[in-house]
């Protein structure tokens, strides 16, 4: 009342009542019953859903929860399995088998692109976030996680169900690449080998989601190489550095192109 009394007008969709000015007693009841009722079905609604779900969950040993699944699979017409697609289960053990012995994910990409194996959609070329999306998943071991979605994002509904997916890489491998890729986001430490972390001094990339490829148009990525003298960091197309058919062959010295960036915008 407060929001019509304020000089607001509010209008509800479900009966198109409009309300303004002064509103009666009455016409306010009505109104907080529809609510009401909306909002009943709605969590029926929900209920329902999640008991047809339980349901689901209660058969799977007969019948698959849902036809979403790995791109290295395909659910076969009577719903009861998985088929593996080898062309993209050969992709994904190639994967596992680089990322357990050391190589990293930027790496793995460059090499795929290189090669140029297509992706498994079939557009476009080889990402960091497909990459680690496929190694930091345990489906590859055949584990499924349910999820539902709350407020917009996916969360887990469950346990995870070990063998529901084929597997396709064996727990070994699949333990050495899960090792191998902590190393290298940790420190070297007590004679453990570790490429990734922090390097140097701490930095902040004033370009960052605003420089992009003047070639293909992709976000330009800050590259380090080390502190100098020796060593520089360095502004390069990440469409290139992915080896993903980008035109541009240079870099641009990171220190360089912020001092001339911020002398033009004084100058302006």
């Amino acid at each position: 009342m407060e929001i019509v009394e304020a000089g607001l007008i509010l209008v509800t969709l479900d009966d198109e009542r409009v309300f303004s000015g002064k509103i009666s007693f009455e016409d306010l009841i009505i109104s907080i019953a529809k609510m009401s009722r909306a909002n009943e079905e709605s969590a029926r609604k929900s209920d329902r859903l999640s008991q047809a779900w339980k349901a689901k969950r209660s058969v799977i040993g007969q019948k698959k929860l849902t036809a979403r699944c790995p791109s290295w699979l395909r659910l076969t017409s009577d719903r009861m399995g998985f088929e593996v697609a080898e062309d993209h289960a050969a992709v994904v053990r190639r994967i596992f088998d680089e990322a357990a012995s050391g190589i990293g994910t930027f790496t793995i990409v460059r090499r795929l692109n290189e090669e140029g194996i297509p992706t498994f959609t079939g557009k476009g070329g080889w990402q960091n976030s497909t990459v680690n999306k496929i190694l930091s998943g345990a489906a590859a071991v055949g584990t499924f996680q349910p999820n539902r979605m709350e407020g917009g994002k996916r969360t887990p509904d469950g346990d995870p169900i070990r063998n529901y997916f084929p597997r396709i890489v064996s727990q070994v491998v699949f333990e050495a690449a899960q090792r191998g890729r902590l190393e290298r986001k940790t420190k070297p430490e007590q004679g453990r080998k570790g490429s990734g972390g922090p390097k140097g001094k701490h930095f902040t990339n004033l370009f960052s989601k605003l420089a992009v490829c003047d070639y293909c148009g992709k976000p330009m990525h800050y590259q380090n190489k080390g502190t100098p003298p020796k060593g520089q960091s360095y502004l390069v197309c990440s469409k290139a550095l992915r080896n993903d058919g980008c035109e541009m062959i240079g870099r641009w010295r990171y220190d360089q192109f912020e001092i001339d960036v911020l002398v033009l915008r004084r100058t302006a």
